[in-house]
Formats: C-alpha cells, sequence, structure tokens
C-alpha cells in the first residue's frame, strides 16, 4: 500500500488503554500491529510446561489440558482475532484513502465522523467496561459454588484446580474474552462511519467501472470480519467436536446454531452497506438518463454519417468511429448493470469461508467424506421427490 499523507491518516485500532499498555510493554510492532506471535506463547506455554511437568511425574493429566476448546481459543482464535485487528486497520486505512482520493463528499464532513469515532476508539470507560465484565466473569468460573456456602464451595474447587486451570481461568480466559469483546467493539465503531457517511450528500458516478457506482472499496474491511469469524468457529468447532466425541450431542443439533451465527455475521457485514443502496440506485438512474440521451445523439449522427446510404470513399476497416461506438455500448451496459449493494459474490464468499472452514473438521469426523459427497450431489444435481 502506497504511503499516504499524514492529513490523510485515520486509525480504527490503534488507540485506547489496552493499545497503549501493549505499546509499553513492547507488543506491538512500529507499525503499529500487535505481536501476536509473542502473546500466543505468553499464554499458552504456562499450561503446556505444566502438562509436561504432571505427565513427568506420572500424573494425570489436567483437564484443562485435554480440552480442545482451550487449545482452539489460545493457538487459534487468539491469533486470528489479532490478526483480524490488522485487517481491519489496513482495510479502513484504504477505504479512508480512497474516499478521500475519490473526494466522495465534503472533506469536513467526513472529519467530523472521524473525529467522533476516534474519541469512541480512546474511551477508558468502554475498555474499562469490558474488563470488568471479563474479569467477573473468570471470577465466577473459579468461586461459583451453589448455595448458602457458596464460596466455600467454591474455595475448595479452587484448591483442587491445577495450576493450568488457574492460569487459563485466571488469566487466558479473560484476556481472549476481552480481546473478542475489544475487536466487536471496533467493528462497531465502523459500523458507525458507514452509518454517518451514508447520511451525507455523495458525488458517486453510475459509471464507475467497479459495478456499484464507485463504493465498491467500502466493502473492503468485510476480510477483517471473515478472519474474526473463523477465530469464532475455530472455537465452537473445538466444542462441539469434544461433545459429539463423548456422545453429548449430534452433529444436527449445532445446525440451528451455526445458521444464527453465520445469519448474525452477514448482518454484521452488509447490512451497514445497505444503506447505501438508495445512494447507488440514485447514481445508477441519474447516470442512464445522461447517457441514453447521449447515446441517441451519437447513434443519430453515426447513422447520418455512415448509414446514410451514400457511397463513402474512405476505406473503413479500423475506423476509429465504429470503435467507438462499440466503446459506448460497453459502457451503457457497464452503467445498466451497476449492482445496487456495494459489495459482490467474492466478499459474500469470503465471509462464508471463514466460517465454513473451522468446521470443516467436525463435519468430518462426524460424516465420512462419501456420505457428505453424497448429500452434496443430491442437493445440486436435484433427484426423485420421496
Amino acid at each position: 500500500m502506497p504511503e499516504l499523507a499524514v492529513d490523510h491518516r485515520f486509525s480504527l485500532t490503534h488507540g485506547g488503554p489496552f493499545f497503549r499498555l501493549l505499546r509499553r510493554v513492547r507488543l506491538v510492532a512500529p507499525k503499529g500491529n500487535v505481536r501476536w506471535f509473542w502473546l500466543v506463547p505468553i499464554t499458552w506455554l504456562p499450561i503446556g510446561i505444566s502438562a509436561a511437568s504432571r505427565f513427568v511425574a506420572g500424573e494425570r493429566l489436567a483437564p484443562v489440558m485435554r480440552d480442545a476448546s482451550v487449545h482452539a481459543r489460545l493457538l487459534v482464535a487468539l491469533p486470528l482475532i489479532l490478526i483480524a485487528e490488522k485487517l481491519l486497520e489496513e482495510r479502513v486505512e484504504r477505504s479512508m484513502y480512497v474516499m478521500r482520493q475519490e473526494r466522495l463528499t465534503d472533506e469536513a464532513h467526513l472529519d467530523s465522523i472521524l473525529h467522533g469515532v476516534e474519541r469512541l476508539r480512546d474511551s477508558r470507560v468502554v475498555e474499562a467496561i469490558f474488563a470488568i465484565l471479563c474479569v467477573i466473569r473468570s471470577q465466577t468460573l473459579l468461586w461459583g459454588g451453589n448455595g448458602p456456602l457458596g464460596f466455600v464451595q467454591g474455595l475448595e474447587q479452587v484448591r483442587g484446580i491445577s495450576f493450568a486451570g488457574l492460569w487459563y481461568v485466571g488469566f487466558c480466559l479473560p484476556l481472549l474474552n476481552f480481546l473478542m469483546l475489544r475487536w466487536l467493539w471496533q467493528w462497531l465503531m465502523w459500523i458507525v462511519v458507514l452509518v454517518r457517511f451514508a447520511r451525507l450528500p455523495l458525488e458517486m458516478n453510475g459509471m464507475h467501472p467497479d459495478g456499484a457506482a464507485g463504493l465498491k472499496f467500502l466493502s473492503m474491511p468485510t476480510s477483517a470480519l471473515a478472519t474474526f469469524l473463523a477465530g469464532m468457529t475455530s472455537i465452537a468447532s473445538a466444542t462441539w467436536s469434544m461433545k459429539i466425541l463423548h456422545g453429548q450431542a449430534t452433529l444436527q443439533s449445532f445446525i440451528p446454531m451455526f445458521v444464527v451465527l453465520i445469519v448474525a455475521a452477514a448482518l454484521l457485514a452488509f447490512g451497514p452497506l445497505m444503506l447505501f443502496s438508495a445512494h447507488v440506485c440514485r447514481a445508477r438512474h441519474r447516470d442512464l438518463t445522461l447517457f441514453h440521451a447521449f447515446s441517441h445523439e451519437y447513434v443519430q449522427q453515426f447513422k447520418r454519417s455512415w448509414l446514410s446510404g451514400k457511397p463513402r470513399q474512405e476505406d473503413v476497416l479500423g475506423l476509429s468511429d465504429i470503435q467507438s461506438l462499440n466503446d459506448l455500448g460497453g459502457s451503457y451496459d457497464r452503467t445498466e448493470k451497476t449492482s445496487m449493494f456495494p459489495f459482490g459474490v467474492r466478499t459474500l464468499a469470503t465471509l462464508w469461508l471463514g466460517a465454513l472452514i473451522p468446521v470443516l473438521p467436525v463435519v468430518l469426523s462426524a460424516m465420512p467424506l462419501s456420505e457428505v459427497i453424497e448429500h452434496l450431489g443430491k442437493i445440486l444435481l436435484g433427484g426423485l421427490p420421496t
């Protein structure tokens, strides 16, 4: 990506108390990316070392070490969340750069929106609320005894937990939950930018080659959401596989939950972009009307010049008028086929792949590949009704 001018820079993720804390402890690279390849060992290695020491001592592995969802959270979801944050930063910065370069709206209005979002990004209250919720959740897991002697029962429960379990519940899980909430907050801020931007008067071009009147760049951050979704479904996949393995559930029982997850992700990704459909529709109809009038005049002149029946001496091979007529038709077709939505099939497929790929191991473990192919073949090719 080319260097952006200083006054064009907008950061959706490089701010807030937690980011400053990570920078202070050198877990942020000079370019502003969180060093996930250091954060992952910090969280998982104590659990692995504890498990290895218990194994050497001839003791049974702690339950936390035998839980696939623990490793999915720390080794898969944690880096994916931080990679998704990096992608969100890059894609949003690029989107704002394109928005300014194409002068789609008044820069003063755009600056006002971005400055307001930066204040939300730096809010101490929001991150404090997230931290408190995550700590309460972990402490509930640690001390959650029932009945009037709940605290005493919880104390006995804590005494029976291994170091790996205490480290996971007391530090790793709150950290991961905080990162999840923080990332969703960052996406919510991007939604705020889109909603406020959609309310502004926009200078759009229905003939733009992106097929969305020049607004398809707004769907670029969706790849970050797909990466985040892959992290979430990796946790779900590991949890579901454990339940299926122990006979506590079947694959079919998780289908409604998975559908809800995909629908919610689609609403988060494409719901705000739908607000621009009215802008695209107006630009398309306006430019089609202008194009129709211009095309009519051009075709009339072409007919009078070349199809009037009078003999012409010029060589028509390679004639620029004919080539221009062909180009005119292509430009008109492009304008007429302008999509009503500033996103394409590829963007939709990227989001779906982010959700589907992590759950494939669960599907293949619960259903043989031949059976999966057979079911897909019947769905796609059809068959006799029963």
